[in-house]
Formats: structure tokens, sequence, C-alpha cells
């Protein structure tokens, strides 16, 4: 059997298909994925290289199984019948023989750690009848493709070169990759490396797929190309097989790259073809899979089966965006990073406040990952505290360190982490100078107008094409996605009054009261400022205000609220006028699908606009959060069932919401962390928790 049915598996077969570029069978945190498309031969599609820019899909076919009977003139794909996937493995069945014989090809697939994967195929003969033929697994790697590297340019790389495929051929061994052309930039050349766990394979690779079918460029030796590079695995002549026999066919998959700080690839150790066992690998990838998604730990759905099921899936989704880096070129060292997305997209690398926000919901069932998750924002932290807003795990050296950070919500995500994990006091020591480091970074180098508040660099840090920032679009009409002047933000000085108020609490756990003090002291400031600048005492409001037109900014977006979920003294009357009369209400924020990041009310608004009126989940879960400590917490329950309902018609986990019903789409990117993340906190009624800590 290939996996043990039990209650495990029930929980979590075919919650995922990887059947596609957005969501490939990934595990043990890997660095690489692989795909298995609808309607193409059995056997793996993409290998999906993970957090490398830009390198999709890498190899657009691996190792996908043809079949010659004996007496036949040429090769057919097997065709898939089935596909079964958990997290901790896959097998899929395909027909062999004609539909006289019952020949079979069952092929499964399992991690043995974030660089290796062990794949088995093994040929049945089923029926009464001797068959006699040959098979084979045949793939293609591509070059570079001009759109591919085009996107280069942003980072100031004026003509990027194509990387070319080359290929070692060894007795039963292939190793593929790409390479650099001399005098090019020094882009990510990685490449895979598979041995054939036995004897009596041929392996051919060659420019042309004819050469490859033939035969005629095989041994050993290298061959490199500008082309597509063709490459396959044959078994050598004819295999028969009597009735009732089998074939099996074992490959150890290992990947490696090379970087700017890495000037040769780092192979994992091959043990020897007898070290690797199926079965033994697959129970061993089962346990480990079960331990950190944490099976015995139910999550809480009060009794829906239904909302139950989704739960499980989006820890299984959550334990996908999971990164290792190892290696010398490993830049996240030890630390799991929680990617974006699992693909090979470009958002296949940690976002600041995405990865954060993320961590809250890991640290429920796998606290390893959700430590991993907050470390890993900071692998790039400048002596002067500043955090990029993105980085990917292997780059461009220093290309793609985009802006300040995003908003700061790293100590409230530790602090989560701690009240779920309060014994962990050395992780609270680890992390607090980086905590602290960031807060300097805003108080010293983001008060440009020297006003006593910071200023976001550029709209991406916040909302990316909002209305708040369409006064500054270059042309009538646009909308923004860049850098923006000095301007006295609300929700920016709202995380760091929330930010300095929880590193005070963190800090007094340390024993460092006069650290906590200043931090205090520091909010304070910003409180003080914010009411002073952007409080319009008449309309019970707080706007955006740029100094140099005089102009508050009087656009109703969901962070019109933020002064009061992050505790700021706001007046009784205001704090009930805005969540009573504006976003309690259907007719600016309270509807279908709560909370739009511009008001219906506005003109600006668009039910499908990204941050022009699409509600986004983790938003939406702060803002439930405020209602819940506010006492409106019928209303904040509702606002949780929708948004609920709203993922429950989604087949994934989208990044955003449209917010109409009617309208049910996702937006941005499919399989997205906070969306899981989301979704999690919210089906488990996490916002009704306690929400700081009690110094």
């Amino acid at each position: 059997m290939f996996l043990a049915t039990d209650k495990s598996e029930s929980l979590f077969a075919d919650l995922i298909c990887p059947d596609g570029f957005l969501a490939p069978f990934v595990d043990r945190y890997s660095q690489f994925g692989l795909a298995f498309p609808q309607g193409e031969p059995m056997g793996p599609g993409r290998l999906e290289v993970r957090s490398t820019y830009p390198i999709p899909p890498f190899i657009e076919r691996l190792m996908q199984c043809w079949v010659q009977p004996e007496g036949s003139s040429f090769a057919t794909p097997v065709r898939r019948l089935s596909l079964r996937s958990l997290p901790w493995g896959i097998e899929e069945r395909g027909d062999v023989g004609s539909s006289e014989e019952a020949i079979s090809l069952r092929a499964r697939y399992v991690y043995l750690d974030e660089r290796q994967l062990l794949a088995e195929f093994t040929l049945a003969n089923e029926g009464e009848r001797w068959w006699s033929g040959s098979l084979s697994w045949e793939g293609v790697l591509s070059p570079d493709r001009e759109g591919e590297v085009s996107s280069l340019h942003r980072f100031g790389i004026t003509d990027p070169s194509k990387r070319m495929p080359f290929a070692h051929l060894s007795d039963g061994m292939l190793e593929l990759g790409l390479q650099q052309r001399e005098g090019g930039p020094v882009l990510p050349v990685p490449a895979v490396r598979v041995n054939a766990l036995q004897n009596g394979l041929h392996v051919a690779a060659s420019a042309s797929l004819v050469d490859v079918r033939s035969g005629g460029a095989t041994g050993s030796g290298s061959v490199s190309t500008d082309q597509p590079l063709h490459f396959a695995w044959s078994t050598r002549g004819c295999l028969s097989l009597d009735p009732g026999a089998t074939r099996t066919y074992r490959f150890l998959i290992q990947y490696a790259v090379k970087t700017y700080r890495l000037s040769d690839y780092e192979w994992p150790d091959f043990l020897g073809a007898d070290s690797y066992d199926m079965d033994t690998c697959i129970d061993e990838a089962k346990e480990d899979y079960l331990r950190r998604v944490d099976v015995s730990n139910v999550p809480e759905s009060s009794g829906d089966a239904n909302l139950e099921s989704h739960l499980w899936r989006a820890r299984q989704s959550l334990l996908h965006t999971g990164f290792k880096g190892t290696g010398k070129a490993g830049e996240f060292k030890g630390a799991i990073a929680s990617c974006c997305t699992p693909s090979s997209s470009g958002f296949t690398k940690i976002f600041f406040w995405d990865s954060l926000f993320t961590s809250v919901a890991l640290k429920e069932f796998e606290p390893e990952f959700a430590r991993g998750a907050i470390q890993a924002v900071f692998t790039r932290q400048s002596s002067d505290g500043h955090c990029p807003e993105h980085n990917f795990h292997y780059h461009v050296d220093g290309a793609d360190c985009i802006g300040s950070p995003q908003a700061p919500v790293a100590s409230w995500a530790v602090e989560q982490y701690l009240m779920k994990h309060g014994d962990d006091t050395r992780f609270l020591e680890a992390v607090l100078p980086n905590l602290k480091s960031n807060l300097r970074f805003w108080r010293e180098k983001n008060d440009r107008d020297r006003d006593g508040l910071a200023e976001w660099t550029w709209s991406g840090q916040t909302a990316d094409d909002s209305p708040m920032f369409d006064e500054f679009s270059l042309k009538s009409g646009a909308t923004n996605l860049g850098w923006v002047p000095p301007l006295a933000s609300v929700q920016l000085n709202s995380f760091l009054y929330k930010d300095a108020l929880t590193l005070a609490r963190l800090a007094r756990m340390s024993g460092e009261e006069e650290y906590a003090r200043d931090c205090e002291h520091y909010a304070e400031g910003l409180s003080e400022g914010l009411f002073e600048i952007c409080f319009v005492p008449e309309e019970k409001r707080f706007w955006d205000y740029n100094h140099t037109t005089g102009r508050h900014t009087r656009i109703k977006t969901f962070y019109m609220f933020w002064p009061i979920w992050a505790g700021m003294p706001v007046p009784e009357d205001t704090k009930r006028d805005l969540i009573e009369n504006v976003l309690l209400s259907p007719k600016h924020f309270f509807g279908d699908i709560p909370f739009p990041s511009v008001a219906y009310s506005e003109g600006s608004y668009d039910p499908r606009g990204y941050w022009r009126g699409r509600t986004w989940p983790h938003i939406s879960y702060w803002l439930i959060e405020m209602l819940w400590r506010e006492g409106y917490r019928e209303q904040a329950d509702a606002a949780a069932e929708r948004i609920l309902s709203a993922f429950l018609a989604e087949s994934s986990f989208p990044e955003n919401l449209a917010s109409k019903s009617g309208l049910v789409e996702s937006a941005g990117h499919a399989h997205y962390n906070w969306g899981m993340a989301s979704a999690y906190l919210l089906g488990t009624k996490h916002y009704q928790r306690e929400q700081a800590i009690d110094t």
C-alpha cells in the first residue's frame, strides 16, 4: 500500500491538488516543487525553483513517462488514471498496456529534506499474458526567455544575458542546469542532479528530441545548447514481464544553486542506492508532517465539520509556504521562512508584514516555523535598523531590497507568539535586538519634514494604488504606485504607537525598564503629534496631512480606524462615532464582505480594485480584533462569519477578496500566506482572546 488508511489520511487527502503552477507539491520546507499537470503524461511535469528570481519554471518537464511495446514503431505517453495527493507524498497510477493487456504503472514521490526528493516507478503486469516493451522518462529544460529576464532592468541591469541549459551525463546520472554566459550579470544558476538508483537504464541528453528518443547523444560527457535541452532515461532494449511480475525503478532528485556568493554547486550527500527505501521514507515523512501540523491538536470549529475541514486545509497550506534555506547559499540559515505563496512565482519570497502576520497563525500548531517566519524577515536588517520590504532567498546582490520596511508589526507578532509560548525566553532574547533596531530606524530615519511623525517612503509599503496617494500620481486619472512625498500618516504612526508600547512590554519581560519607559515616551509623543496634526475635532476624524499643500487627505479608507486599533486615547465620542456610524455602517464599510479598503461611499471605490475597494483579510482580522476589544462582539462575530463564507466560496486562500457578494473572485495571488492565516485565525475565533501580555 502507498499510505495507510487512517484518520490523518482522511483529513488531508486531496485537499490540495499539485496539478499546476500555483500549487506544486512541496514538503519538508523544500527549495523546489513539482507539478503534475492534468492532461499531460504521467510523471512530474514542471520542476519549479522556489524563492529564486527569475527562473520560472526552470524545467518544463522533468520525468514524464512514455512506453513503447515490443513490435511498435513509436512510443506513446503513459496516460495518468489517478493522482492521490497527501502533504507527505504523491501517488500516481497510469495505464500502459492496450485494451487487451493489463499493464499498469504506479509512481510515488516523497521529499527526504528541503533539497532532495525520492521518486519510485513500479511497472506491473496484472493480466494473464506475457508483455515486453520499453519504458522511458523524458523531459525538457529551456533557456531563459526574453520576458523572464527583462524585469532585471528595474534592478539597474541594462543588458541581462540569458542563461543557457547544460547537462552532464554519467552512468545512470544526469545533472541539469542553467549556465551563465561570460560577461553577463551574476544571476542565480540552479541545477538538478538525478541519480537512477539501479542499473539497466540508459541516459541521454541533446538539443534534439529525435536524438534523445533514438539514443543518439548518450553515455558520459557534457551537452550545452542555446536551444531547449531534451533528456531522457530509458530501459535498455526491451524488458519482459510475466503475468503477476513487477519491475521497480527509483530516482533520487537533488537540487543545488550557484549565486554571487557561491561559485560552485553544493550538492547534498549521495548515500548510495541501497540507502533509499521508499516505504521507510514515506513513513518518516508522514511522521514528520503529522508532528509539524500537530494532528492531535484539533482546531476549534464549534462542531462545524465543514469549517474544521477548512481549518485543516489552512494548516496544510500554511506549511506549504515554508522554505528552509540551507548550505552556503542559504541566507536564512536554519530559519524557516514563510513565503507569500508556495509556487515559483515572483511572490515565492518573504514580505515583511505578510510573513509576520502569518506567524501568528503558525504559532498555534508549529512554533518552530512561527519563530523562523519572524526571524527570516530580519535577514537583511542593516546596522541602522532598516529591513527591506521584501527579499528573495537567492538573488542579484542588493537588487531586491526595496524601500523601507512595511508596517512595523514585528513586536506585535513576537508578543502574540509569547502569549502562546510564554516560556520561550530564549527566542525573546534572540529577536529583541532586531525589534529595538527596527523601531530606532523609524524614529531616526523616517521623519523627513521633522514634524515628529514618521512617513511612508513609497505607497507599496502600505497600500500600493490606494486613492490616498492619487494626488501624487504623475498624470490625471492614474493611480499611484511609487514614491510619495512627506505625508503625516495616520496608519503608520498608529502602527508605530502600538509597536512602541508592545516593545515596552517585551523589554520589561527582559528586565529593560529604562528602555521600556523610553518606548512609552516615544509612543506618547506620536499620539500627541497625531492629534495635533491629523485629527480634525469638529469632524471627529483622523486624516493624513500634507504640510506642503496644507491639506488633509479626506479619503475614507479602513486605515481611518487605526488610532482606535492601536489603542490611542481617542475621545469616547469620536471612537463611538467612527465605529458605529462609519465602520459598522453598510453604507461605508459593513457590507456583505467587510471591510473594503476604500469605503463603498467613495467615488474611487471599486469592488474589484486592488487597494481601491477589495477586502484585505489581514486588515479585516485586525478590525474584527478591535471590535471585539471595544465591546462590539456581536458585530465582530458577524464580520468574521461573512469573511469566512467568502473564503469558503474560493478554491484557495487568496491574497484578497472582492468586497461585494456576487463578485466572489480572488485577486492578487491564490494560496497566499496571509489569506491562509486570516482564515485560520477567524475560523478559530483567535480575535476573542486576550490581545496583549500583562506586565
